[in-house]
């Protein structure tokens, strides 16, 4: 199934590598070098830039000049900019940009930043290119489903711009411009947001219907993936537009649009997986449904392969992150980086009996951590000195499968949180806390993992990245439902508990929006979402009274300007197009 997305040749480079947008870095090639494009090339480019970093892989032949190639995957920087702010997870190592992400202290000129804004409008321009390139054949019904993939998956990218920078980015239609292009405009009522719901609406009437294409073109965006971008769309609309004039006010109708989109999912073809851990291992895709039967959940993959598709962007990075002997068990693939660890904050989403700890600080135990008798009694009392916390027990204790934790007890069996700020990774350090065993290689079963078959990569993993599932779309009902939304086939409490009882929790009854926020981490932690959950619930920038580990860089949490709750257009693009004007706060 993942040949869909191999390769692509010359042709496509020359083309889509031209830059419609001012300093992108992205390196400008004279398409006149080549007379003729591959059309067939260029669309698998179009997804294959979801998980993916260049031409060769994993390394070599970057799209994205300027940076490290590693980091430039359309998934690792959508991910770094919207968990490492955040309350869930912590990057250990001292990366280019990332203190000031972790620390909520970024600027106009974060590396991190401008190379987001840089993917985005690489992949924009390719899509661009696309439908430029085959406007003459939208009459053949085949390729007017793949035109129609190409809106969604450019409305994709739009929709990441909107959530990240604002309505204030280029307005980028053509492939090739020889002027600086404008920006969206609100004052001309000129707006993303009503550009992306557009493009969607239209879009999601020639792709094919939900799960129709599971065993033919698995990796390929459907019907109920538009439905999901619309969803999440709609449920953010007090965010999008809540300084825009005469559209900040009453938005039950965005809401209620969110609920029916989320209802149609749920009573799609699509099935949340029996297994919630079998989401996130080697076997993930639907060549496995024997034994896996994840990929009846996954709306939308991100093709991952060993052999084949290899990146320091897409499932490698969040296996290897997060693994360290002595800390995290067999994940499957060789490489450990020890560089990503769990902020206690999504702790105490599974036990939330440590709320009430008291929290101390000391250098020669690695930070803040918890001498609290009675939390650490009920942790033994689960935990025997032999396991030490291993992801089998801690579920356990937590009464949640979804808890992929563990916890490594040293300095007096104490459970330390430690987030190594400002500092290289020191192994020991990274080893004395919690961590994080949810991503791995290994295949999953309804018994457990096993390793991986024979021929099968033991560098680089194949876990598919699950960028969309049908659980999401229980939980925007939920929020959509509180919100103002019509409710349709099932009651909010309904809604949550359904993916709560795929978990093994406890049933809610009278679930809130807070509630649903605590769902959302349970559910989604460290999947790429969380900045943006925060903000959609006014828990991110502002003044709130809701605080993690190092939020805003103090030990204990403080709060930071709103002017973070979007980041900074990329300082050269404003110098070198005098059409744009910098988010409120920035230079």
């Amino acid at each position: 199934m993942k040949k869909i997305l191999y390769g692509i040749t010359a042709a496509v480079m020359l083309f889509a590598a031209t830059s419609c947008v001012n300093d992108l870095n992205v390196e400008s090639i004279d398409p006149n070098q080549s007379s003729e494009l591959d059309v067939d090339g260029l669309f698998m480019k179009i997804y294959n830039t979801l998980g993916t970093t260049g031409q060769k892989g994993p390394d070599g032949n970057g799209d994205i000049a300027g940076m490290d190639e590693g980091t430039s995957s359309f998934y690792r920087m959508l991910f770094s900019l919207n968990e490492f702010p955040a309350d869930m997870v912590w990057w250990v190592w001292p990366d280019p940009g990332v203190d000031d992400l972790r620390n909520v202290r970024w600027n106009s000129s974060n590396s991190l930043v401008k190379g987001l804004y840089s993917r985005l409008y690489f992949d924009i321009t390719l899509c661009n290119l696309f439908l430029e390139e085959t406007e003459e054949m939208a009459d053949d019904p085949e390729m007017a489903m793949k035109r129609a993939e190409v809106r969604f998956m450019r409305a994709l990218n739009y929709y990441y711009l909107l959530d990240m920078f604002g309505n204030n980015v280029p307005k980028v239609v053509k492939s090739v411009s020889s002027e600086p292009v404008m920006p969206f405009n609100v004052e001309d009522n000129d707006l993303l947001f009503d550009f992306i719901e557009s493009e969607l609406n239209e879009a999601k009437e020639d792709m094919a219907e939900p799960f129709s294409m599971k065993n033919t073109y698995y990796y390929r965006a459907d019907k109920a993936a538009a439905w999901m971008l619309l969803s999440r769309l709609y449920l953010g609309s007090h965010v999008y537009l809540k300084d825009v004039p005469g559209r900040n006010g009453d938005f039950s109708e965005y809401y209620d649009k969110a609920a029916a989109y989320s209802d149609s999912i749920i009573n799609s073809d699509y099935k949340l997986a029996s297994e919630y851990r079998n989401l996130f291992t080697g076997n993930n895709d639907v060549r496995y449904l024997a034994e896996n039967d994840a990929a009846n959940e996954i709306i939308l993959p991100i093709a991952q392969d060993g052999n084949h598709i290899r990146s320091y962007g897409g499932s490698q990075f969040l296996i290897a992150a997060t693994a360290k002997s002595g800390l995290t068990p067999d994940w499957g693939i060789t490489q450990q980086w020890a560089s990503m660890r769990v902020r206690e904050q999504l702790v105490k989403l599974f036990f939330p009996e440590m709320n009430n700890y008291a929290i101390e600080f000391d250098d020669d135990k690695g930070g803040a951590y918890t001498t609290n008798p009675e939390f650490m009694a009920s942790v033994d009392e689960h935990i025997p000195v032999e396991i030490r916390g291993g992801e089998d027990v801690i579920t356990k204790a937590a009464g949640d499968d979804r808890a992929l934790l563990v916890n490594y007890n040293v300095y007096n069996d104490t459970a330390v949180f430690a987030c190594n700020v400002g500092v290289p990774n020191v192994v020991e350090q990274f080893c004395s806390g919690w961590g994080l065993t949810k991503f791995t290689d290994r295949f999953g079963t309804a018994d457990g993992t096993e390793a991986k078959p024979d021929g099968m990569s033991t560098e680089w993993a194949d876990m598919d990245i699950p960028f969309m599932r049908k659980a999401e779309a229980y939980l925007n009902y939920a929020e959509a439902v509180l919100r103002g939304g019509q409710a349709r086939g099932m009651s909010v409490d309904d809604a949550v508990n359904e993916v709560r009882g795929r978990a093994g929790a406890e049933p809610l009854s009278g679930v809130t929006l807070d509630d649903v926020l605590d769902e959302r981490g349970r559910e989604f932690f460290s999947e790429g979402c969380r900045r943006s959950d925060l903000i959609r619930f006014g828990k991110f920038g502002g003044s709130h009274n809701y605080y993690w580990e190092w939020m805003g860089g103090a030990q204990l949490g403080k709060n930071f300007d709103e002017m973070y709750n979007l980041y900074p257009i990329p300082s050269t693009e404003i110098v070198l197009n005098s059409n744009l004007e910098q988010n409120p706060g920035y230079n």
